[in-house]
């Protein structure tokens, strides 16, 4: 998308939240434009957006990785702020049915790598549903993201 929009102002910004979340409510899309206007000074830039967005992501910021973990929690029945695969897959099949089960098999598969066991903790996998999300992503001319692959490398 930031290779498709122009973003030379906040107000372009404000236009490409629109296509990132989709459905949030205008005072979220209203307090990241007005945190986005304080870290990047005008015109604003592909590398400044994307420093910003990922910034918000890491420090658990990002609209979407809220949503996720909001999403998670009320999943986790047991209360055990990890999910095994076959639940994950459970999960991923309802919220993203267009989305292969062997793509979300090997996204699950690569964090769980670095927890060298069958349980995933919540945050790694909210992570994860925040790539599987963008792929449902559309741009400006209605064409869906889905040809990117997330590689997550958790």
């Amino acid at each position: 998308l930031l290779q498709t929009m122009p973003l030379h102002s906040t107000k372009d910004f404000g236009h490409l939240t629109a296509l990132l979340y989709p459905g949030s409510r205008e005072e979220e899309l209203d307090d990241l434009c007005m945190a986005f206007a304080a870290h990047s000074s005008e015109p604003a830039s592909a590398a400044s957006t994307l420093e910003f967005l990922t910034g918000r992501l890491l420090f658990k910021q990002e609209l979407r990785f809220k949503k996720w973990v909001k999403i998670l929690k009320w999943k986790d029945t047991q209360h055990r702020n990890t999910f095994r695969r076959q639940d994950f897959l459970d999960i991923c099949q309802k919220m993203f049915p267009a989305i292969k089960q062997h793509v979300v098999g090997a996204e699950y598969d690569s964090a769980s790598r670095r927890y060298g066991g069958d349980r995933v903790p919540l945050e790694t996998l909210a992570h994860v549903l925040c790539c599987l999300d963008t792929l449902n992503i559309k741009d400006s001319g209605g064409q869906e993201n889905g040809k990117t692959n997330s590689n997550l490398h958790l």
